[in-house]
This record gives C-alpha cells, structure tokens and sequence, in this order.
C-alpha cells in the first residue's frame, strides 16, 4: 500500500477486477490473516533512461 491507513504494509494479491477497479488481498497483521476488498488506481510508471518507449505501447 502506498497510501491511506494501510500504508506501508505488503501483502498478496489474490484476485483483480480490473473492470470495477478492486482487488482481493491477503494481508497478515499481527499473526492473523486477513482477506482485503480494496478500490485501487491504475499508476503510470515513470521511468528514465533508454528505453522509456518500451512502457508505452500504443493501439493501432
């Protein structure tokens, strides 16, 4: 998570609804296992160098 209460914490990704913009995680906090239905945000990646033009392809 990169921001919000759960900041900071890692866990698995068990399943993506891309359409709906959601996402089933499995995190693991304080010895217990808990299963997540989180809103994300598609994010650009931002990148430097050569070879920038092979992260963005486009629709023909």
């Amino acid at each position: 998570m990169i921001q919000g209460p759960l900041q900071g914490i890692e866990g698995f990704i068990i399943k993506v609804n891309r359409r709906k913009h959601r996402a089933k995680v499995r995190l693991t906090i304080a010895e217990s296992v808990m299963i997540l239905d989180l809103a994300f945000e598609v994010m650009e990646a931002e990148t430097v160098g050569a070879g920038a033009e092979d992260w963005h392809h486009e629709k023909k």
